[in-house]
C-alpha cells in the first residue's frame, strides 16, 4: 500500500545507507547483500524552541493515531507504541518465560557454576 510516496522514500533511504555508509546500493554478481544505515541528526534549535518542537510532534502523534482505521478490530499505531506498552506490561507484570525456556536457562546457569537455588522465584 506504500504507493508512489512509500517507494520513494524507500529509495532515497536505501540511496542514503547504502551510498553514504560505504554498504553500496548495487554490487553486480553479488548474492547476498550486507545490511547498512545512514543516521541523521538534525538540531531542531535553529528552526523553532524546544517547547514549540515538542507540541508540534506531539500533536501530530494524536492527529495521526486519530486516523480511522481501516480495520476497526486494529487501531492506528505510532511507531513504537506496541513496544512501549509490551514493556510496560512486563515492567508491571515481569517477562513471561515458558517452562522449557526456563529449565534451559537454569541448567546453562547451573553449567557455569550458579546455584540452582538462584533460579528459584
Amino acid at each position: 500500500m506504500a504507493a508512489h510516496k512509500g517507494s520513494g522514500l524507500t529509495v532515497l533511504i536505501n540511496l542514503l545507507a547504502g551510498a553514504l555508509s560505504g554498504g553500496g546500493c548495487t554490487r553486480p554478481g553479488v548474492t547476498v547483500m550486507t545490511n547498512t544505515m545512514a543516521s541523521i541528526a538534525i538540531d531542531p534549535a535553529p528552526f523553532t524552541d524546544r517547547k514549540a518542537y515538542f507540541d508540534e510532534i506531539h500533536r501530530f502523534a494524536e492527529w495521526v493515531a486519530g486516523s480511522p482505521p481501516v480495520d476497526p478490530e486494529r487501531p492506528v499505531l505510532l511507531p513504537g507504541q506496541v513496544e512501549h506498552e509490551t514493556r510496560q506490561t512486563r515492567l508491571r507484570d515481569g517477562i513471561p518465560i515458558d517452562d522449557e525456556t526456563w529449565r534451559q536457562i537454569r541448567e546453562a546457569g547451573v553449567g557455569v557454576g550458579m546455584a540452582a537455588e538462584a533460579f528459584n522465584p
